[in-house]
Formats: structure tokens, C-alpha cells, sequence
């Protein structure tokens, strides 16, 4: 004899029907419950099942959950998916029963999920349908300035006791799929029999916005990387505390309590399950596994709790001391300092006189002028004026040994040769300022964060900061304030730059207030603007350069009936441009070919230009 509870609205004459076995219909409410050991279908929306979920624990009912219209969230844990009902029906009732795991939360079962506090990341406020991450999306963004932290206590069955500062939390039985949080599926491992709490605590609306782009885009979380503002608890009981009462929403029912209490109750309920093979774990329950180390706690949890999320992240304070002991130490003037800056001036010197790209590039990785830039960043961000005198010191001090060796070896050296290297660092444009902020972020952020610190030497790469302040030593070796005028200002765009950016870098890391920095970067921003002043100008020549060029015929063309093949080779822009271009001609070409050649161009143009030639015969 089996027992089907319905709430009446069912075909019932029809569903029994569809089955060849003896089955006693019962009106829920209405109807003794069935004995002891039955075999029991429940046709019942999730609250009617919740109210006999106990019951049929204790009379050990061999318990079939079937689709109810208004059973979204047991009918999701509990029924096999992909059946019709009548079909589902008589597979209940052949299937054998199986021991499962129970979650309740202050004594009453869960079916889907409990969640704590203001998540934004897996429900929203409606929590009748499933939203598209677009709509998920605009309505998180929409609630994100009154976002708060909130101070909570967590006991696992272990008696670990954990303080965090939290937006929310979620807590789920392994081997139930949330209605909402779909993204939670590498979480959950069916063969876990522990309950598994995802936190969520972003530090900062930065690090919240990052999190939303992540589970835009990723959709998912997974365990074994979790992003910094996701902590993952697994245990067989947990308590939640918080000073004033919980508020939370168990199956998408807002509810309050002082704390909770949510347990996992080993092999609670028998159901039927045709589908479904059982799984047995193989991690040791009576562990608590936590990945928690990353999110804020201790004195954060006061600092953070109950205001306003920050804009951007405040550093640790073991993250201030480890890298202002670090900055301190580069700020300071050492032999070591000393040595390295004359040897890559030296091997800057040789490979500019040599036009040697690979040897340039050794002495900028050798150059050590990056460390005491971002000690002087950080004196600006914080207006630390120790820090700022001590780092001065000793980058002024080593450019001017700079100088004085690169005006040195000009001097000894029996060349006197502008290369394409030296020629290549006397028109910095606004394309080498935003080279200078991109490194002096990256600079920034390799100091602040030790996982990245092996990117320093492509730093000092990007950048470039000796081979320049070499050609102003060598123009002023050669008495060319010209061409010193122009490395200047490159090396003069590459310092402001990286000081620039890499306080603003620390600004938003969180290693200074905004009111420290306003000074300091004021003065920055002065002198930044000044510089790109002519670097705007010549970043306007570059771009005339390029229009003239891409206007101009290439290739293989016709000159007064004669095959030849044009090259530009340089253009110089003014009030009439010089273009410098290589003809090459199986015929002998004269003056009257150039004057075709500048009336085409002109032609083309629509206005006067020069042309030098340099002609070459290919026979």
C-alpha cells in the first residue's frame, strides 16, 4: 500500500489510474498521516511539505516528492527532473529509498538556501523568478551606494569562533541546487555531507563592482580560486550571531531571529529517488574546512562594520608596514644605488654611441632610478615629508651622477654621430606620457602586492629612464642644448608621469587618505601640465606626420612614362612641408621628373611642398 497527500488540486481519479498499484489518496489537512515505514508521495506546496518534513522523518516514511505547481524550491532538491507526472508517479512508486541528509535552520527544514543580510550577487529583493545577469546587473548597481557591512559571529561545529564584517552570506546543503546563485555549482560536491556558507564581503565599491563584472562575465565561482571579496566555510553546524538579531530569508522568506542555528541531521529523511545513485563522501566531516584568511576580520571588522562600503580599498595595516619598510629602504641613498646607476649609465652610453637596442634595454633593467621614484610617489600620496626628502635626495643625487659620467665618456668617446637611438629620445610626445602613467601604475602596484613583484623589471623596461637622461649627457657633452632640451624633457615626462600615477596608484590601493594627498599631487598635476604642454605640440606634428603620410602615393607608380618605386623616407611638417623620399628607376631621372613629382604630390595635398630626393638607378 502506498499514500499519496494532495492539496486537492490534482486530477486525482487520472493520476491514480496511471498506475498499476494500490495507492490510498489522502487530502492534506484533512486525513490521518499514514503509519509507520510507508511508502508516502507528497503533492504539497513547499510550506505544506515543511510542516510534515519532521513528521515523516520520525514515522521514517518512504518519502516521493512530486512537482507541485507551487513547490519551486523542494521540487528543485528533491524531484528527478525531465518526467511527466503520471510518469514520475509510478517511478516513485517502484523506486527504492535511500537515506539523505537533512539542513534546518533554527529547527525549521531548508530546501534551497538561507540567506543573511543584502548578498546582491546571487538574490535579489524579488525573489519569485530568476533574473538574467543583465537585469541582475542594473539592479545591484542601483542598490550599491547604500551598501553596508555588517559585524557577524559564526561558530562551526568545531567551536571555531570567526568575527567578520559581511555584505551577506548564503548557506546550503551539498546536494541541493539553489533556486538562485546558479553559480554556486563548483561549491557544492555532493559528496560532501557538510553544510557550506559562501560570504560575501567586498572592502571597498571597487572591489564590489569587480566582483559583479567577474559573475557577469564568469558566472560561477570556483573554489579552489576564490576572489578576494568570497570566503567559504564547510561544516556539520553553524551558528550566526550578530549583535543586533539576524535578518534573513530561508527559501525566499524574509524572516528575523537573534541567531541561527543551521545543522545538517544525518540520514534524516528516507526518499525515493529512481534516478539518482547515492554518493558516498570521502572527506571527513568532523573537519571545518575555511577559506576565510582574505576577508576583512579582527580590528577590520571595526573599522569596516556598519558604514558606508569605502570607495576605495584601505590597506591593512600589515600591508602599510610591510611596504613602508620597503619604500623607507629605497628611499635611501646606498653604495649599492651608486654603483648600479654608473654601470647602466655606462652600458646606456655604449649602446646609444653603438645604436644598440639589446644593450640599451640591459642597462634599463640594470638602471635602479624606479625604486626611489615610488618612494617619492608614496611621500606624495601621503605628504610624508621624511619619506619625500630622503627620496629626493637620492634621485637627484643620482641623476646628477648620471650626467656626469655620461658627459664623461662623451668627452673620452672618438665619436660624434647622432644615431637613430639618441634621435629617437629627442621628440617625446603625449604617446610617451601615457607610456610613463601605465609604468608608474604597474610600479605602484608590483611594491604593494608581492605576488607581482617579479613584473619590476618590465617596468623599468616600459619606461625607460636612463637612456634618456644619457642623451641629455651626451648632448651636453657635445654642447647641443637642442638635443639636451629634448631628452630632458622625455626623462622630465617619464619621472612626473610615474609619480603621478603611482600615488594615485596608492591613493586607490588604500595606503592613503585623499585629504593627505591633495597637496603633493597638486603640485604633481602643475608641473604635469606644464610638461604637456609641448608634448601636446608634438604629439600634433606626429599626427600631421601620419596624415601627410597616409596621403602620400607609395610603391610603384608612373613618372612622366617612366617605371619607379617611391619610398618616403621622412616628412617635416610647416608652413610648407618638406618630404625627403627614395626613387628607384631602371632610368636614368632628372629635374624635370622631381618637378612631376612635387606637382602630384601638391596636387594631391592641395598645397605647396619640398621635395628632396635621393635617387637610385636599378639595372
Amino acid at each position: 500500500m502506498a499514500y499519496l497527500i494532495h492539496d486537492g488540486s490534482i486530477d486525482i481519479d487520472g493520476l491514480l489510474a496511471s498506475s498499476d498499484q494500490l495507492v490510498e489518496a489522502r487530502l492534506f489537512g484533512n486525513s490521518e498521516l499514514p503509519g509507520l515505514g510507508e511508502r508516502v508521495l507528497l503533492y504539497l506546496n513547499d510550506d505544506s511539505i515543511k510542516m510534515l518534513w519532521n513528521n515523516a522523518a520520525e514515522l521514517q516514511w518512504q518519502l516521493g516528492i512530486l512537482p507541485h505547481p507551487q513547490s519551486k524550491h523542494a521540487a528543485r532538491a528533491f524531484c528527478p527532473t525531465g518526467n511527466k507526472l503520471p510518469e514520475l508517479f509510478n517511478k516513485l512508486l517502484n523506486a527504492e529509498s535511500r537515506p539523505f541528509d537533512s539542513l534546518s535552520c533554527n529547527g525549521t527544514p531548508v530546501f534551497s538556501s538561507i540567506i543573511v543580510g543584502e548578498l546582491l550577487v546571487f538574490n535579489l529583493k524579488d525573489t519569485s523568478h530568476a533574473l538574467s545577469r543583465w537585469q541582475a546587473l542594473t539592479t545591484m548597481l542601483g542598490k550599491f551606494r547604500q551598501m553596508q557591512l555588517h559585524a557577524y559571529e559564526l561558530i562551526t561545529a568545531t567551536e571555531q569562533r570567526i568575527n567578520l564584517a559581511l555584505l551577506g552570506m548564503m548557506v546550503l546543503e551539498q546536494r541541493r541546487r539553489p533556486w538562485l546563485g546558479g553559480g554556486l555549482t563548483e561549491v557544492l560536491d555532493p559528496a560532501d555531507r557538510r553544510l557550506s556558507l559562501v560570504a560575501v564581503a567586498p572592502r571597498s565599491v571597487v572591489a564590489f563592482l569587480l566582483l559583479m563584472l567577474r559573475f557577469l562575465f564568469q558566472g560561477r565561482i570556483n573554489p579552489r580560486n576564490l576572489p578576494d571579496s568570497i570566503g567559504l566555510l564547510k561544516t556539520r553546524s553553524l551558528t550566526i550571531r550578530a549583535a543586533t538579531g539576524v535578518n534573513y530569508q530561508l527559501d525566499g522568506l524574509a524572516m528575523g531571529s537573534k541567531e541561527l542555528v543551521c545543522e545538517i541531521h544525518e540520514k534524516h529523511i528516507q526518499l525515493l529517488q529512481p534516478d539518482n545513485p547515492e554518493r558516498n563522501g570521502s572527506v571527513d566531516i568532523r573537519k571545518d574546512q575555511l577559506k576565510m584568511a582574505h576577508l576583512p576580520c579582527g580590528s577590520a571588522v571595526i573599522e569596516l562594520a556598519d558604514k558606508p562600503i569605502p570607495v576605495f580599498h584601505h590597506a591593512s595595516e600589515d600591508e602599510f608596514r610591510d611596504l613602508f619598510r620597503s619604500l623607507r629602504e629605497n628611499a635611501q641613498a646606498t653604495p649599492v644605488f651608486y654603483v648600479l646607476m654608473v654601470l647602466s649609465v655606462l652600458l646606456a652610453v655604449t649602446g646609444l654611441f653603438a645604436n644598440s637596442a639589446p644593450v640599451i634595454i640591459g642597462a634599463m633593467i640594470l638602471a635602479p632610478m624606479m625604486a626611489p621614484i615610488i618612494s617619492l610617489a608614496m611621500g606624495l600620496a601621503r605628504a610624508d615629508s621624511s619619506l619625500l626628502q630622503n627620496a629626493a635626495k637620492t634621485l637627484f643625487g643620482g641623476i646628477a651622477l648620471a650626467l656626469c659620467c655620461a658627459i664623461l665618456v662623451t668627452w673620452l668617446m672618438p665619436l660624434s654621430t647622432l644615431t637613430p637611438e639618441m634621435r629617437a629620445r629627442l621628440t617625446p610626445t603625449l604617446l610617451d606620457l601615457g607610456v610613463a602613467v601605465i609604468s608608474g601604475i604597474a610600479g605602484a602596484y608590483a611594491n604593494a602586492k608581492e605576488e607581482v613583484a617579479k613584473s619590476l623589471a618590465g617596468v623599468a623596461i616600459a619606461v625607460a629612464l636612463v637612456p634618456p637622461l644619457s642623451v641629455v649627457g651626451i648632448g651636453l657633452g657635445w654642447g647641443d642644448l637642442e638635443m639636451a632640451g629634448g631628452a630632458i624633457l622625455l626623462f622630465s615626462t617619464n619621472l612626473v608621469g610615474i609619480a603621478l600615477s603611482a600615488a594615485l596608484t596608492f591613493l586607490v590601493l588604500g595606503f592613503a587618505p585623499f585629504h593627505l594627498a591633495r597637496k603633493g599631487m597638486g603640485i604633481t598635476l602643475a608641473s604635469l601640465a606644464i610638461i604637456s604642454i609641448p608634448l601636446f605640440l608634438s604629439f600634433q606634428e606626429l599626427v600631421d606626420k601620419n596624415r601627410l603620410s597616409r596621403a602620400l602615393p607609395h610603391g610603384e607608380m608612373q613618372l612622366l612614362g617612366d617605371q619607379v618605386e617611391l619610398t618616403i623616407m621622412e616628412i617635416s611638417t610647416g608652413d610648407v612641408p618638406l618630404i625627403s623620399v627614395r626613387l628607384v628607376s631602371a632610368q636614368r631621372l632628372d629635374a624635370e621628373h622631381l618637378l612631376a613629382l612635387k606637382q602630384m604630390i601638391g596636387s594631391q595635398l592641395g598645397r605647396d611642398v619640398q621635395i628632396e630626393a635621393e635617387i637610385r638607378l636599378r639595372q
